[in-house]
């Protein structure tokens, strides 16, 4: 799921009043600045000196204010009035600047919720593989809502009569009777489940594991059941809940290789079937409809990247990509159906960033892509062509759905499709598919209803889903942000049941995205990229913060912070952007200077007064490779140790993205390795540095199912993650623990906050 910044800090953040100096003539050419600005603290603006080409000398009154680079870009640093000066030659031009502090948020209080709060008193031993107790920011472990409550709804599909949605965080498919035609719309079938209220995850050919594309004909349905790496196949269209799949395919091909690795995007036309095998970077093609588990694909194209989506008449072809080499995400377009496998892309083309997928509705093409919808008259031969649409949709930059323009949260898939005189969109982040009466025709057009919500909200945040937990605790309360959907939701007790709602959620705008958070003796400190937001004691009630600390701490202008922590010695800061961790003596203010600081380093902080571990950011394309942990019960000798991996069994394996580590009181250190879906328990931090074995682990890792045991499967272990079972860790990022519970925040696919007890 990628992230997408809804707003660009200048249409957010910022008004300009612009009132012109005197103006200067000189050669028939006005030279004139802006005599005053407005800008926020962490925003920028650009200044220019109008009515000359040649390039002036900037200077700021005040850099604890403002700053100005040598182009005319001011910065905001703290709150506070500065001038900036634009000399040229023996003239000066001068632009006054008031900034201010940005504190745009609003806050929802749950007054109605009530919980058993957790006892505590529980064992500090793990067990390796255990079960966790509960799941927050979800609907419970291996439980689904409703039959019209999604949890991130993918692929969607009809063939003219039924209409099929891949609800794919509840591990299940949907099947509607008749095209919906209301909000009130209800499915009659679910596949890979028994009832609507299950959602466990398997892998017989009753079950499914994260279903993502679905493609149909008159008779026959196709799923990719992405992380069992297989396509299911229905010879029939299922009328009753939890009919099994008529056969898998799990191979494409007669090598020993050949194996569907991570499906996501499914088509045909009834004649072809074409697949996006994305984790090998392939497009699999095959001419006719495949008949049995055994069935080949006639084409395999190696485009590389990671393809998700598939828009297709049958003739022209467009495939989103997530990782185009260089693009970066993009599409690649055949203008005629490719016919071997060295049929490479006609054209690519990389559209704000974001791989575009949508259908083909007669002559014309609709596209979703960054939170707009594009529509073309005719289908692009070009990338010029495709950069070029007729129509634009909504404008990508409001994610409160209260602006005059619609915004399409949709995430991986971005899939549309036309029928019965509606266009109908998935939008896997905001968790609803919404429908148009016919296709829009202004740039403000709004859908007429939604499935799993209204038009105008987003059942994510409503349902106390939030994306990506960053949790903390002291024991007390529990609270976790969200970068992704710029929250912060706090318990004010610990739950001790799922699917518990926070008691407040605070909704922060873009350039207040909160980053992580720090809960210390009922203090709570929230650090966004600039600033500190502190409260003297948790707001139960929604309470403002008592102190915020923006741009300038000390002598430092913070302008990348990704992490904080606390303890009863210090209080630590991790910026990305100067790549520096800087330790103070209490939690800082605007003149605190900091006692220490650890340069060349960033990432995940955590600390106990005598010992600092950073999960270090910036290696191996941003992936955390190692863990280092620092002695600082002497700040004027810093040394320091590193871990890069652990032992299971007897075999070391390295990190593969370490993104959090605890420190426990009696010693233990824990370490979540996200890629390969654990968390790593060790006694000590010198069992973990001379590469010890563990002491447990948490999660299945990236291989608990052996595919020799998928029917039809190919005999190699691959990356299948469980979602939804209580003993499986989909890439576990965030960890906070009290002594008693230890709490795991999940990402990107898959978003619970589970809390393990010790056994």
């Amino acid at each position: 799921m990628k992230r997408i910044r809804m707003l660009s800090v200048t249409a957010l953040c910022m008004f300009l009043l612009i009132a012109f100096m005197p103006a200067m003539t000189v050669s028939g050419a006005t030279i004139q600045l802006p005599r005053e600005i407005h800008v926020y603290v962490g925003s920028s603006q650009p200044l220019q000196l109008s009515g000359t080409s040649k390039t002036p000398k900037w200077s700021s009154s005040n850099k604890n204010v403002a700053t100005v680079t040598s182009g005319g870009t001011v910065a905001g640093v703290g709150a506070g009035t500065a001038k900036i000066r634009a000399r040229l030659g023996s003239k000066t031009y001068t632009c006054k600047v008031y900034v201010k502090d940005f504190v745009k948020y609003t806050v929802s209080v749950n007054k109605g919720n009530s919980y058993a709060t957790a006892p505590g008193n529980v064992t500090t031993s793990f067990t390796s593989g255990q079960n966790a107790d509960l799941a927050l920011s979800s609907f419970g472990i291996n439980k689904a809502k409703s039959a019209t409550t999604y949890n991130h709804p993918n692929g969607i599909v009809t063939n003219g009569s039924k209409f099929v949605v891949c609800d794919s965080w509840n591990n299940r498919v949907l099947i509607y009777n008749s095209l919906p035609t209301s909000k009130s719309a209800s499915p009659s079938v679910v596949l890979g489940q028994t009832s609507f209220t299950s959602s466990k995850a398997g892998y017989s050919l009753s079950q499914m594991n994260w279903p993502v594309g679905a493609a149909m004909t008159k008779d026959k349905l196709f799923i990719a059941d992405t992380h069992n790496n297989r396509i299911l196949v229905w010879n029939s269209i299922p009328t009753s809940s939890g009919t099994p799949a008529d056969y898998s395919i799990t191979m494409y091909g007669n090598g020993s290789q050949d194996y569907i690795e991570w499906p996501w995007a499914i088509w045909t036309n009834g004649e072809k079937l074409v697949v996006t095998n994305t984790r090998s970077g392939q497009l699999l093609i095959w001419n006719t409809l495949p008949t049995g588990s055994d069935s080949k694909a006639d084409i395999v194209i190696k485009t590389g990247g990671t393809p998700r989506t598939i828009v297709s008449n049958g003739t022209y072809l467009l495939v989103g990509d997530h990782n185009m080499d260089p693009e970066g995400t993009g599409c690649r377009v055949w203008t005629s159906f490719p016919t071997s496998s060295n049929d490479t892309q006609d054209f690519k083309c990389a559209i704000d960033g974001d791989q575009p997928g949508g259908c083909i509705v007669g002559k014309k093409l609709v596209l979703l892509n960054s939170g707009r919808m594009y529509i073309y008259n005719s289908l692009p031969k070009s990338a010029s062509a495709l950069r070029k649409p007729n129509l634009t949709v909504g404008n990508g930059m409001s994610n409160d759905f209260k602006d005059k323009y619609y915004y399409f949260a949709t995430g991986d898939y971005n899939q549309c499709l036309y029928a019965n005189g509606r266009l109908y969109a998935s939008l896997y982040n905001s968790n609803k598919i919404i429908a148009f009466k016919g296709l829009p025709k202004k740039k403000t057009s709004q859908p007429a209803f939604a499935l799993s919500g209204t038009t105008t909200n987003n059942t994510l945040l409503s349902n106390g889903l939030i994306m990506n937990p960053n949790v903390a605790t002291d024991g007390k309360s529990l609270a976790a942000v969200s970068e992704f959907d710029w929250t912060l939701s706090i318990w004010n007790k610990i739950p001790n049941s799922s699917a518990v709602k926070a008691d407040v959620v605070y909704k922060m705008d873009s350039l207040m995205t909160p980053n992580d958070v720090v809960v210390y003796k009922q203090k709570l400190i929230v650090a966004t990229d600039h600033s500190l937001m502190i409260w003297n004691k948790i707001p139960t009630k929604g309470q403002k913060w008592n102190t915020l600390v923006s741009g300038k701490i000390g002598s430092v202008v913070m302008s990348g912070i990704s992490s904080i922590s606390m303890d009863a010695k210090h209080f630590y800061i991790s910026d990305k952007k100067k790549n520096n961790v800087y330790i103070y003596n209490s939690i800082p203010g605007k003149t605190t200077k900091p006692a220490a600081i650890i340069s060349g380093i960033s990432g995940k902080l955590t600390s106990d007064g005598d010992t600092l571990t950073v999960a270090r950011t910036g290696l191996d394309g941003g992936l955390c490779k190692q863990v280092l942990i620092y002695d600082i019960s002497d700040l004027t000798n810093i040394t320091k140790q590193t871990v890069d991996g652990y032992t299971i069994n007897g075999n070391f394996i390295n990190f593969n993205d370490a993104t959090d580590c605890v420190l426990a009181d009696d010693g233990r250190l824990m370490i979540s390795d996200a890629n390969n879906h654990y968390v790593l328990i060790w006694n000590s931090i010198s069992d973990a540095v001379n590469k010890e074995e563990v002491a447990s682990y948490l999660g299945h890792g990236s291989d608990y199912y052996d595919s020799t045991q998928i029917p039809g499967g190919n005999t190699f272990k691959t990356d299948v993650i469980e979602i939804a079972g209580a003993g499986s860790l989909c890439m576990p990022t965030f960890l906070a623990y009290d002594g008693n519970y230890l709490w795991v925040g999940e990402f990107k696919f898959s978003s619970r906050l589970m809390r393990f007890s010790g056994k």
